[in-house]
C-alpha cells in the first residue's frame, strides 16, 4: 500500500537593510536607504569603498538571501566569504545544502548576546531534527517550549516536537502537542487579527534589527536636539517598521498553523494505516482520509512560498510524496500489531 509521509526542506528569501554608520552593536545613526531593500541595490553599493562595518554586513545578507532564495548556493557562500562572522547566514547557507552539521555547528557560534539568538534556536532545532540528532532536538525543544519564553519567539516549537514524537511512534504525545498549540495560537493569532493601528505602530511584537534600527535614530536624534521636522519623520519610520513587524508575525504564524496541519495528516494517516492494518476503525468519521492519494493530490505543491515583508524568513514548508512504509509503520510492523 502506497501512502503519504512528511519530509522536510528549507526555502529562503531576502531579508531588507537598514544603512547608517557603524556605532556598535547592529545599529547605526542613519535613516532607511530604501535602495539597499534590493538585492540590486545592495550588490551595487558594496561596489563602493568607505562603507561602514555594519552597512557591509546587511548589504551582504540582502545579496545573499537573495542568492538562497534563488538556489544559487555557490554564488551565496561567495558573497558570503566577505563576512565570515555571519553565522545565521552561513548556517542558512549549509542548512539548504543539505550539511546539516555544519549548519549545527555555525548555529551554535551564535552568542547568547546577539539579538538573533533566541530566534535562531527555532532554526537550530530543525536542523537537529534533519540530522535526525533527536537527544539534542529533545534538549533543546524543553528550552524553546517553554512558557517562560514569548510565543513569538517558539511559534514551531510544539511543531517540531509533535514531529520527534512522530518519528518514535509516540501518538498520545502527538495528540497532545497539537492540542496544546491550538490551545496556544488561537488566541495569539486573535490578538494579532484584532490589534488596532495605533498599538502595532506604538511597539513591535517581535523586535529586529529595522525596528531596533528606527528606535536607535529616533533617540540619537532627540538627544542630538534635532529640528521637530526630523524628529517627526523618525517618528513615522518606526511607526512604519513597528507595524511591519506585526504583519511579519501574521506570516509566520499563519505558516507554523500549516505544518501543524501537515503533522496532523500525518499523524492520522498512520493511525487509519494501523487501523487496517488490524482490520479495526477506531477513528472517528471526520478524521478518516479518503485515501492516501487524496493528501497527495489537494492542491499541495512540493514547494510553496508565503508572500514576505523585508526581513520574514519563512522556514520550511512539508513537500508531501508518496512513500512506501514509514518508520512507524515498519516498527508495527515488527511488533507484529
Amino acid at each position: 500500500m502506497v501512502r503519504t509521509s512528511v519530509v522536510l526542506g528549507l526555502v529562503f528569501w531576502v531579508a531588507s537593510s537598514w544603512a547608517g554608520q557603524w556605532t556598535g552593536g547592529d545599529q547605526s545613526q542613519d535613516v532607511l536607504n530604501a535602495n539597499w531593500r534590493s538585492a540590486a541595490g545592495a550588490k551595487a553599493e558594496l561596489e563602493k569603498s568607505g562603507l561602514s562595518k555594519a552597512v557591509r554586513a546587511q548589504l551582504i545578507r540582502v545579496v545573499a538571501g537573495d542568492l538562497l532564495a534563488k538556489g544559487e548556493l555557490k554564488s551565496a557562500e561567495e558573497i558570503l566569504k566577505k563576512n565570515k562572522n555571519d553565522h545565521l547566514f552561513w548556517a542558512r547557507l549549509k542548512y539548504q545544502a543539505g550539511d546539516y552539521k555544519a549548519a549545527i555547528a555555525q548555529y551554535q557560534q551564535i552568542p547568547r548576546s546577539s539579538n538573533e539568538f533566541i530566534s535562531s534556536r527555532e532554526e537550530l532545532a530543525w536542523a537537529y531534527l534533519q540530522a535526525n540528532d533527536l537527544g539534542a532536538l529533545r534538549g533543546l525543544l524543553t528550552h524553546v517550549d517553554s512558557q517562560l519564553v514569548p510565543l513569538q519567539n517558539r511559534l514551531e516549537g510544539r511543531v517540531l516536537s509533535a514531529i520527534e514524537y512522530l518519528k518514535n511512534c509516540r501518538y498520545e504525545d502527538v495528540k497532545s502537542e497539537i492540542e496544546a498549540f491550538q490551545k496556544e495560537m488561537l488566541p495569539f493569532v486573535k490578538s494579532l487579527d484584532t490589534a488596532d493601528s495605533k498599538k502595532k505602530a506604538a511597539s513591535a511584537i517581535r523586535s529586529d534589527f529595522y525596528t531596533r534600527q528606527a528606535e536607535f535614530v529616533l533617540k540619537h536624534l532627540q538627544d542630538e536636539s534635532a529640528t521637530s521636522s526630523q524628529i517627526e519623520t523618525a517618528h513615522q519610520v518606526l511607526a512604519k517598521e513597528n507595524t511591519r513587524s506585526w504583519e511579519n508575525m501574521k506570516v509566520l504564524s499563519s505558516e507554523a498553523i500549516l505544518k501543524m496541519r501537515f503533522v496532523k495528516m500525518e499523524l492520522l494517516s498512520q493511525l487509519q494505516w494501523i487501523d487496517k492494518a488490524r482490520g479495526k476503525d477506531t477513528l472517528a468519521p471526520n478524521n478518516r482520509l479518503a485515501d492516501s492519494g487524496q493528501i497527495q493530490n489537494d492542491g499541495i505543491k512540493d514547494k510553496m512560498v508565503f508572500p514576505v515583508k523585508d526581513d520574514v524568513w519563512v522556514d520550511e514548508l512539508f513537500n508531501v510524496r508518496a512513500l512506501t512504509v514509514s518508520e512507524c509503520e515498519a516498527l508495527q510492523k515488527r511488533r507484529g500489531t
